[in-house]
Parts: C-alpha cells; structure tokens; sequence
C-alpha cells in the first residue's frame, strides 16, 4: 500500500475510533437513569421518662386502747407529691419497737394513693408481746399510673358524731357517707382520726371501717367503736376508694 494512503487509513480509523467513543459517552449520559438519594432516617425523637417523686411519710403514732391488755391500733399519715401519677400499689410495712430500741413486730401491707394526695393508713387491733416505745412505717415499694382527669369529691363523710356509753364504758362514731360521684362503687374505706382540742389537737384514737357496693347518689351509714370512753374530741374523718381497680366500679376510667 502507498505511504499516502496507508496515512489516510491510518487518520479515518483514529478518527473513527474517537468519533464513536464520543458518541457512546453522549448516548451512556442521557439513556443512564438517575440514581435515587439516599435515604436518610431521621434521628428518633426523645421521649422525657416522668420523674416520680416518692410517697412521703407525714407521722405515724400508736395507741392503746384502754382495757385490751397489749392490744394497740397504729395509724400513718402519707402523701403523694406527684401531681398526675398516683400509685395504685404501695406496699408498707410498721415495725414496731420496745423502749430499748429492739423490734418487737412487724405489719406489712398494700394500700393506693391517688396523685396529690393526703391519706390515712388505719390498723386496728395489733397484739404485741410487750409495751411499745415507737412505731415507723417504711415503704417499701410503689408503682406510678396515671389516671385520666376525674373529680374524686362527690365521696363526702357527712353528720359524723361521737356518742359515748358509760354503762358499757364505749365511745362510738357514727356518720354518712354519700357517693355523688357517677359511679357505682364496689368498695369504700373510712379512716377516722380523733384529737383532744384541750391537748393542742393531739391524736387520742383512730378507727376504720369498709362500705360494700354504695351506688352512685346513694348514701351509707357507718359506725367505729371503741371500748373506752373517749373526751370531747375533734373528728377527721375520709373517705376512699380505689379508682385504679377496674372491678371496683362499672364504668372504665384507668388508662
């Protein structure tokens, strides 16, 4: 072949050669499908836990009762500081103890306490071994539920009296509790807290009792004895009931 053509074919091949890469570059970049973004999650959001704050214990005192050798009856003031949780299971426990310091006894139980509030835990007729210098109670647990908004005051201790029997040597409390909330309760505790005025309002006696099955505009009598005849006494008197049991009245408001 002459060297002029040989040169020619040489130039028309590269020429191809670039014509058809340049080609294929401009088909690759407008037939190439744009690629999706990645996608980014975003951080998840951070839920504030409530903070509880724990029941407190007011004061908690002992009382013999007059003519019931070792026989004593206990009560302790409690509150919830929580403004919307209440706990629907606290479990307590009194210890008793003589007057070297020795425990003599202990009570446990369980009660519930509804959200900012005040209450009275109430036994009655503790038999112990020997004379008691001092009583504690310890909380030894609790669990936080909320509770939608409700009004707990339709429940109202009304006409509560102290009537006294000196032939028997008794002093009873009689009174009315009324249930102006909607709902028909299944159970409602009455804790009774008697003070002597003349002795700037120090607790003498504490008593308590249970109503069954009080529907909602009814009203229940109920009565607390004492065998011993009791002074002039100022009366304070509540009234209960645990909103957070389901089974304990008809209409749901636990959440």
């Amino acid at each position: 072949m002459h060297y002029r053509t040989q040169k020619q074919v040489i130039i028309a091949l590269v020429t191809f050669i670039f014509f058809s890469a340049a080609v294929f570059t401009l088909m690759f970049a407008f037939n190439r499908k744009e690629e999706p973004p990645i996608a980014v999650n975003p951080p998840p959001i951070q839920v504030a836990k409530p903070v509880f704050k724990d029941i407190k214990v007011i004061f908690t005192d002992i009382f013999a009762i007059e003519a019931r050798e070792k026989i004593y009856d206990t009560v302790s003031q409690i509150k919830n500081p929580n403004i919307e949780y209440g706990s629907p299971h606290v479990v307590y426990e009194f210890i008793f103890r003589d007057k070297t310091g020795l425990e003599i006894k202990k009570i446990s139980g369980s009660t519930f306490i509804l959200a900012n509030q005040t209450r009275y835990i109430v036994k009655q007729a503790i038999r112990l071994s020997v004379e008691p210098e001092s009583v504690e109670l310890k909380i030894l647990s609790q669990t936080w539920k909320r509770l939608a908004p409700f009004d707990s005051s339709g429940l109202k201790v009304q006409d509560a009296s102290i009537k006294r029997d000196s032939n028997l040597g008794t002093t009873y409390l009689t009174g009315l509790v009324h249930n102006r909330s909607p709902y028909n309760l299944r159970e409602i505790e009455v804790n009774v807290i008697l003070s002597d005025p003349s002795k700037n309002k120090k607790i003498i006696a504490v008593g308590a009792t249970n109503l069954q099955l009080l529907n909602s505009g009814t009203t229940r009598a109920f009565q607390i004895l004492w065998p011993t005849t009791l002074p002039y006494v100022n009366i304070d008197a509540k009234v209960e009931s645990n909103f957070f049991e389901n089974d304990n009245f008809i209409r749901d408001y636990g959440r």
